[in-house]
């Protein structure tokens, strides 16, 4: 070890006598002098001076620094102090405000519908609204012979509010059919099962009891007097026609019968594929009773569910369809008759509720979408419904972020589950006021039930409308199962059918249809129009 290291050496430790005059040695006997002068602390910096703009030049640009001289800005600002306006601003605001569903207030009712509303769709300010019809069903069930005395148009009613006032202007002849002899004819009118606006052109399309699909090409000022509208096909009819879905930002149609149809083209040369749902012994037994385009991670798939047409059976098939190579991808497991499905937002979940004959179960499946796989991930028995109802899902949705699963169900109930730990129910709403199904009717229980959110996306609430006749707005983060302020709107009998607009496109906040045929459509009179 050099000798300099060497810690034991009191030579090392001795003090360099070329520094004695910045050093000086303390004992410590010796008392502390505060007065050893120390070299002053100095930082370096870089003069910017020169690069800065004159403040005062820069601040009179500004308009609110010119408010802050006139004598009037300092005495309103204390009076806002004053009267405690910062403090109120801090309070939340209810959900209905934040989704701007408080104080509705209607601004027009008709009553022009023959029959019970079956679809209410809106798009860029127009509404369409389908309905059923007395003596409007299908021939092999509703036989002609002679015209039925309720039997009248009214099924299909096309309405601007910017365009006319009056609704009755926009009643299309929408499924009929003419009949008799030379000189004394008559007309059938059908009911309307399903309304769709195509996303990328000014056109409707509407399925019916006649089993025929018609288009509808309207402009700004509506349809022409008279029209009637085209068939998709003018020979060519769909048997068990029901539910109609456009693929999303697309023109392709998916027509639902006892086969499935995706038709291109549809207002020039259209072209037809068909996809089997059913086997070929049962395909005369059933029907596509619900169905759902894929997006994002199953964009491409069409995903089919079957039900029985006779009350005896209750037995279903379950696939998904590749569009593009034509082929079916997926067979899936369950075999119960099929109720609703829904695809999550993301596509990657799909949902699927069933249910067996005679009220011995109701299920809800959710499967892998996105890798196509048969099995289910997971099977609910889902709560049992009262012995003197058939049970039934009739809605099924998502909310926006794929957290929650709402099931709206025939017997007035909505359960809602957490789609990360899909066995888990977290909420049993239900409408709990007085019935406003009319005597001797059927009652439907909750009809729809439909996710909203905020335009910040900050809060979440589900809307659903029931045999009370009203619709219900859900705060599924409050915990709040039986709200006693919840109802946003009211119907004169029980909802069959409610839509809600988004006002920043020019549609309407909410529209009821209700069980009688009435429509009413509501306006958020507090709201200035974007």
């Amino acid at each position: 070890m050099h000798a300099a290291l060497d810690l034991d050496n009191i030579q090392n430790w001795k003090v360099n006598e070329s520094h004695s005059n910045k050093v000086k040695a303390i004992t410590v006997n010796e008392p502390w002098n505060n007065n050893i002068a120390l070299p002053p602390f100095t930082i370096p910096y870089v003069d910017i001076s020169t690069q800065i703009r004159d403040p005062t030049r820069l601040r009179a640009s500004f308009s609110w620094d010119k408010l802050r001289t006139l004598d009037t800005y300092h005495r309103h600002q204390s009076q806002i102090f004053r009267r405690g306006v910062l403090r109120r601003c801090n309070i939340r605001s209810t959900l209905q405000e934040d989704l701007q569903l408080n104080d509705l207030n209607p601004i027009q009712s008709f009553s022009h519908s023959p029959g019970s509303i079956t679809k209410i769709e809106q798009k860029e300010g127009w509404v369409a609204i389908g309905s059923s019809v007395v003596g409007g069903l299908p021939d092999h069930i509703d036989a002609i012979r002679g015209r039925n005395p309720y039997n009248r148009p009214g099924s299909l009613i096309m309405w601007n509010h910017s365009v006319a006032n009056d609704p009755a202007q926009y009643i299309l002849k929408g499924h009929f059919f003419k009949f008799g002899c030379a000189g004394n004819y008559d007309e059938k009118n059908y009911a309307i099962h399903d309304i769709k606006f195509d996303p990328c052109n000014d056109l409707l399309v509407t399925s019916g009891s006649d089993y025929f699909v018609k288009i509808w090409q309207y402009d700004a000022d509506g349809f022409p007097a008279g029209y009637t509208g085209e068939k998709l096909h003018p020979v060519k009819k769909f048997p068990c026609l029901h539910d109609l879905a456009f693929k999303p930002g697309t023109s392709i149609l998916a027509v639902a019968e006892r086969k499935l149809h995706v038709i291109y083209n549809i207002l020039n040369n259209p072209s037809d594929v068909t996809f089997v749902v059913a086997p070929a012994g049962t395909r005369q037994r059933h029907s596509v009773g619900a169905m759902a385009w894929g997006a994002n991670a199953s964009n491409n798939l069409l995903f089919a569910s079957s039900e029985p047409l006779e009350g005896n059976e209750s037995i279903g098939y379950h696939k998904a369809f590749d569009i593009v190579h034509q082929r079916a991808v997926c067979d899936f497991d369950a075999r119960e008759a099929g109720d609703s499905l829904a695809l999550s937002n993301s596509g990657s979940t799909l949902a699927l509720t069933t249910r067996n004959d005679d009220n011995h179960g109701n299920w809800l499946r959710f499967y892998d979408a996105r890798r196509h796989d048969s099995r289910a991930l997971l099977t609910v028995d889902l709560e049992k419904f009262p012995d003197d109802l058939e049970g039934e899902v009739n809605s099924l949705a998502f909310s926006p972020d794929d957290i929650y699963l709402a099931l709206g169900r025939n017997d007035n109930k909505i359960h809602v589950y957490d789609s990360r730990m899909n066995d888990r129910l977290l909420y049993k709403f239900e409408h709990v006021g007085a019935s406003r199904v009319a005597p001797g009717c059927k009652s439907y229980g909750v009809t729809k039930v439909q996710w909203v959110h905020s335009y910040s996306g900050s809060r979440l609430g589900l809307t659903t409308g029931g045999e009370d006749g009203c619709i219900r707005l859900w705060d599924t983060l409050g915990g709040v199962e039986t709200p006693d302020d919840n109802v946003i709107a009211e119907a004169p009998s029980d909802i069959a059918y409610f839509s809600l607009g988004d006002r920043h496109k020019g549609e309407q906040p909410l529209i009821i249809g209700d069980c009688t045929g009435a429509i009413s459509i509501f306006n958020c009179t507090n709201i200035a129009d974007p």
